[in-house]
């Protein structure tokens, strides 16, 4: 078994890796966001769902309302635009809050 955490910040080619390993008979295991912030995919996960032969998705709870939380808003810390940030933009609890659909705002 290989199991891959955080498999957001791996890039494009993490998808031909994995079918590789996934070939060889391997069990693959995969972990990480599938969207970004700005509510947009965050490849390569939604090519991998595509790819596997199983998908859990799992989600948070709304900080606003409590409901189940796909997204995640990013709080832009001190003195940074909006336009300054990316998807990759690395942090914790600090820097981002789960959002279920109704509350979610895109930046």
């Amino acid at each position: 078994m290989v199991a891959i955490d955080e498999a957001h910040f791996f890039g494009p080619d993490l998808v031909g890796a994995v079918g590789e390993l996934a070939a060889a008979g391997l069990v693959v295991v995969v972990a990480g966001l599938d969207v970004t912030f700005a509510g947009q995919p965050f490849e390569p996960l939604p090519s991998l769902m595509a790819l596997a032969e199983r998908v859990d998705k799992l989600t948070a709870i709304c900080t606003v309302c409590g409901a189940d939380a796909i997204y995640h808003g990013c709080v832009a810390p001190a003195g940074v635009s909006d336009t300054a940030l990316v998807p990759e933009h690395v942090g914790g609890s600090e820097k981002y809050q789960a959002r279920c659909r109704r509350h979610f705002e895109p930046r």
